[in-house]
């Protein structure tokens, strides 16, 4: 019983990891990539 706890942990802090992990490259992706499309606007 305790070690099933235990995986229902591990696998939600897995789950959670993977999903804060992606948010924040899509961010870091979103914030460049709207840099660059704004600075190609500017210089055209």
């Amino acid at each position: 019983m305790s070690s099933n706890h235990f995986q229902l942990i591990y696998f939600i802090s897995v789950v959670l990891t993977r999903t804060f992990f992606s948010f924040f490259l899509l961010l870091i992706l979103g914030k460049y990539w709207m840099f660059n499309w704004r600075f190609c606007l500017e210089l055209n």
